[in-house]
């Protein structure tokens, strides 16, 4: 969530308005920075490469140092103590760095903007459209990059693994002045609890005890897997992945003949070749989506239309990301598709 602060509370932070008449052009490049696992270099050693892929321009500095790589790449530091910086994020080096961009020259008009002791310029959150740019621009070109370098670096026999760090999207003017354009963000999670009883609680225990060995055994892990996840794909496919293994499941165990004597006893003039043909029919159904509509109709009596709508909005996110139209779930996606597998369980 980014804060909106108040004219006034910016103005205290030393932020002026850009005036009437006055405007500022720049460019912005994307740096990460990754530790590399598996190789050691000797002080000094520094190597910078450059590229373009994809209609990107990129850069790429590997050192022993950090701010020996930075300053290859962009003659200048990365942080004043190194030191700290490695404490703090818990990696000792070597070091690279991937430089994306420049970007096309973005005008403003208007916004916040102060000059900085060092002569950079920073601006409060005045180039909203170039996160969305370099985002862009990292999800086409860093992952060939990164692919390109995992699989090259160190001997063949070695496997070098690229932990990221470090990122930062400084600007250039038109005059050649650093910019920094920052916004504050605050995240976090929240969560609501309720009141509960004692003998409401002695009720779902014995609830749970009594559920546990009936659960299918990989649904029951992929879930758990998910509660213990903290990356959202990761969470979100493994809650799916126990929403597909309990349908699958569930739908093996069907007496299908006797389901649909039981949906069709309202209707007296049904005959046994008509469940005969239904039960073909049943037979015949391959599909996830298919056979988690069916375990509703039979098998699942909380389950309704809104929930099989969810479970199809589930399913198309993650064959996006099957097919490799999408690298990531909607926002919120892993936590809807825990709350039908935990409904889906629970029946």
């Amino acid at each position: 969530m980014t804060v909106v602060l108040s004219a006034s509370l910016i103005r205290a932070m030393g932020f002026r308005p850009l005036a009437t008449g006055e405007s500022l052009t720049a460019s912005f490049a994307s740096i990460c920075v990754y530790e590399v696992r598996g190789i050691t270099l000797p002080n000094g050693a520094t190597q910078v490469t450059s590229g373009s892929i994809a209609g990107a321009s990129y850069r790429v500095a590997v050192g022993a140092g950090l701010n020996e790589a930075c300053t290859a790449l962009r003659n200048d530091n990365w942080v004043d103590s190194e030191d700290e910086w490695r404490k703090e994020k818990g990696c000792s080096g070597p070091f690279m760095l991937i430089e994306l961009g420049p970007t096309q020259a973005y005008t403003i008009a208007t916004g916040h903007v102060k000059t900085e002791e060092d002569g950079s310029v920073t601006t409060f959150d005045s180039f909203p459209e170039v996160r969305q740019d370099l985002a862009e621009l990292e999800a086409v070109a860093s992952p060939p990059i990164l692919s390109a370098l995992s699989c090259l670096l160190g001997a063949p026999d070695r496997q070098v693994e690229l932990r990221r760090c470090d990122r930062a999207a400084p600007g250039y003017t038109d005059a050649g002045t650093v910019l920094h354009d920052i916004r504050i963000n605050v995240s976090g999670t929240a969560y609501v609890s309720l009141g509960m009883s004692s003998s409401d609680l002695a009720k779902d225990l014995v609830a749970a005890t009594s559920l546990a060995p009936r659960l299918n055994a990989r649904a029951a892990r992929f879930f758990a897997l998910g509660l213990g996840e903290d990356d959202e794909l990761k969470k979100f496919l493994y809650f799916f992945l126990a929403l597909e293994v309990e349908t699958h499941a569930v739908f093996k165990r069907i007496d299908h003949v006797h389901a649909l004597k039981q949906l069709l006893a309202s209707a007296p003039q049904v005959q046994s070749a008509t469940v005969a043909l239904l039960q073909r029919q049943t037979d015949s159904l391959r599909s996830l989506l298919d056979r988690f509509v069916w375990c509703a109709a039979c098998v699942w009596p909380g389950i309704d239309d809104t929930d099989v709508e969810q479970f199809k909005k589930l399913k198309e996110a993650r064959d996006d990301i099957a097919h490799g139209s999408a690298s990531e779930p909607p926002d919120g996606y892993a936590r809807l598709a825990q709350q039908l597998a935990r409904k889906i369980l629970r029946s």
